[in-house]
């Protein structure tokens, strides 16, 4: 999958809606964690949402932290892009760029420890071995 950047469609309100989707920490997290709860649907505890792609008839269901994590891997894409580019471009006008997807072995593991979080400032992106590991040291 992968997801285009603000201005690209279908994508283009993909972050409005993780946004939407996202409340203030509720009581089960400590005030000034930073997390931004997930508050749409969810599967295992993690945020979930369904976003229509092209070639498919019907939606796919992903993960809304892994969804926010390659919108922000888009925009650092097209940032980049944007100061590369000569001309006019550094107003943030350049042609759309998009980053690679994460790759099959990719996991987006919560640094906070709360699934429902969608802040990108709470997890690194690790390999499946990497985050079972840390899942194995995590207190309960």
């Amino acid at each position: 999958m992968t997801t285009g950047c603000a201005v690209s469609k279908p994508y283009g309100n993909l972050f409005l809606r993780l946004l939407a989707n996202s409340s203030d920490p509720p009581a089960d997290q400590p005030e000034g964690t930073g997390c931004w709860p997930w508050t749409g649907s969810t599967y295992r505890g993690y945020g979930q949402f369904s976003q229509r792609e092209p070639g498919r008839r019907s939606p796919a269901s992903r993960l809304a932290h892994r969804g926010m994590e390659q919108l922000m891997r888009d925009a650092v894409a097209q940032a980049a892009a944007d100061d590369a580019a000569p001309g006019p471009w550094h107003a943030g006008l350049g042609p759309p760029v998009t980053a690679p997807p994460l790759g099959p072995d990719d996991t987006v593991d919560h640094d906070c420890y709360f699934r429902r979080c969608i802040n990108p400032d709470h997890w690194n992106v690790v390999t499946r071995a990497q985050n079972t590991s840390n899942m194995r040291r995590r207190p309960k």
